[in-house]
């Protein structure tokens, strides 16, 4: 025999049904007729009547019985357990394709991606019962899985394609009812409603976020700017400090060679005294003003030196010439007394010759 509720077959005797619970009693006879009638093992049959129901007719088309019962719910239930075996399977799925040196990452979103295919799979073929009443149940149950805010869920597209048939499903289903009608209209009037919502969500959302994203950016630029500013003085600072550090030693240098009088190489030397960076304007001044200091306290010991040069020369040209002078007197005094010796000889002969 055959539920008077929901046409399921039922064992003979049975007081209840054993799909939906509903009671039996009564039954016996139409439940026998019904079971007679039957054409096709395991088919549908109405449970008024016992003829085949076709597959998505909502009502026998041989009396006119309107289907109810509880098939939505055992295929949502069947359903929900196929999703939860699916998911039960994750940790078990080994991936194919991938290496030995994989991610935990790569394998996970490997995994995921088969999890997404078979539900999508399960979602596609699971089936629309032909009860009006299932129907508009399942409408219901899909509905909340294809608003926007769902869209993040990987199975959306498949949800949202079901949803679909069932809606057109429904339609047809309920043409000609105007309650009905109006309800599944108020169902996508609250879909669309939903979809502008998330919308203008998402827009104030982006808003508000390019506000924070432009105060963080300020803020960012800020202590970027500071930063950098704070980085360009340091690094001013340590090129200034070496450039002074190699001044200061070419300083030391001329100051050496001062010290040891040697005076040319210290004037060259003192010319590299020069500031070469082209920040601190003020110590490239007193760079400058200390390079004419130590150049021109060279100059005047240079000079000293010349001047003491040329008085110790001409102190020895002076003694040169007196002791020349002494010789040449000395050789005009021998000169003067040879010829006087020689004059008083030549005297004497002459004497001698006339005598």
């Amino acid at each position: 025999m055959f539920c008077p509720k929901c046409g399921s077959e039922c064992a003979d005797g049975a007081q209840f049904c054993g799909s939906c619970g509903a009671s039996t009693a009564g039954t016996g006879g139409a439940g026998a007729a019904r079971q007679e009638s039957a054409k096709v093992g395991g088919m549908r049959k109405c449970p008024a009547c016992g003829a085949p129901v076709v597959a998505g007719a909502t009502a026998c088309t041989d009396c006119g019985h309107e289907f109810s019962g509880v098939d939505a719910s055992r295929t949502i239930r069947a359903l929900y357990a196929a999703l939860e075996a699916i998911e039960n399977e994750r940790s078990s799925i080994k991936p194919e394709g991938l290496s030995k040196l994989s991610t935990s990452e790569q394998i996970e979103k490997y995994r995921e991606d088969v999890i997404r295919k078979k539900k999508a799979a399960v979602i596609r073929d699971f089936p629309v019962p032909n009860s009006r009443d299932e129907i508009m149940e399942l409408v219901q149950f899909i509905q909340p899985k294809v608003v926007e805010s769902a869209r993040f869920d990987a199975n959306y597209p498949d949800w949202n394609q079901k949803f679909q048939e069932v809606m057109g499903r429904a339609k047809a289903a309920y043409k000609g009812d105007r309650k009905a009608t109006e309800e599944l209209a108020a169902i996508e009037a609250s879909l669309e409603r939903k979809k502008a919502s998330y919308a203008v969500d998402i827009l104030h959302w982006l808003f508000a976020k390019k506000i924070r994203a432009a105060i963080v950016l300020v803020c960012l630029g800020l202590v970027g700017f500071a930063a950098s500013n704070a980085l360009q003085q340091s690094r001013v600072h340590a090129a200034q400090e070496a450039e002074k550090t190699r001044l200061e030693a070419i300083v030391a240098g001329v100051n050496h060679q001062i010290a040891v009088n040697d005076l040319d190489n210290a004037l060259v030397q003192s010319a590299q005294i020069k500031w070469l960076l082209e920040s601190g304007p003020e110590l490239r001044a007193a760079y400058d003003d200390k390079r004419e200091q130590i150049a021109g306290q060279i100059r005047e010991r240079i000079a000293a030196r010349e001047k003491a040069a040329a008085d110790q020369k001409a102190q020895e040209d002076a003694v040169r010439q007196k002791a020349a002078d002494a010789v040449q007197a000395e050789q005009d005094r021998t000169t003067a007394a040879e010829n006087a010796v020689k004059q008083r000889m030549e005297a004497m002969l002459h004497n001698a010759r006339h005598n």
